[in-house]
C-alpha cells in the first residue's frame, strides 16, 4: 500500500482567523516603517547616463512620492489611503530590485 501525502491549503485555525479583522492602524504603521527602511536601503545600480538609470530614478521618485502621500494621509487619519500609498511605494522599489536597477543590503525588506 502506498501512502499519499496530502496538504491542506488552510491552517487548522482558519475559521477563527477569518473572524479577526486586521488592525488597520497597526498595519499602516508597519508598512510605513517598512517603506522607510526600504527607501534607505536601495541603491541605484544602473550606470550614469544609461536608460536604466532613468528608470531607477523614476521608480525611486514614485516610491518617495507615495511615501510622502502616505504620511499626509496618515496625519489626516485616513488610514486606508495611507496604507495603499505605503504599499504602492514599496511595490515600485520591489519592481526596481527585481529589474536589477537597485541593489539592496537587506533583501528581507523586498520580494526577491
Amino acid at each position: 500500500m502506498r501512502l499519499i501525502r496530502t496538504f491542506t491549503l488552510f491552517p487548522d485555525n482558519f475559521r477563527s482567523m477569518q473572524s479577526q479583522p486586521a488592525n488597520l492602524e497597526e498595519k499602516t504603521k508597519r508598512y510605513m516603517v517598512m517603506l522607510e527602511g526600504a527607501l534607505k536601503d536601495v541603491k541605484t545600480s544602473a550606470g550614469e547616463g544609461s536608460y536604466l538609470k532613468k528608470i531607477a530614478d523614476d521608480y525611486l521618485d514614485m516610491a518617495r512620492s507615495y511615501y510622502n502621500d502616505g504620511v499626509h494621509f496618515a496625519e489626516s487619519e485616513d488610514q486606508v489611503n495611507a496604507l495603499v500609498c505605503f504599499s504602492y511605494g514599496h511595490a515600485w522599489l520591489d519592481a526596481g530590485v527585481r529589474l536589477g536597477v537597485f541593489t539592496v543590503n537587506n533583501p528581507e525588506l523586498f520580494a526577491v
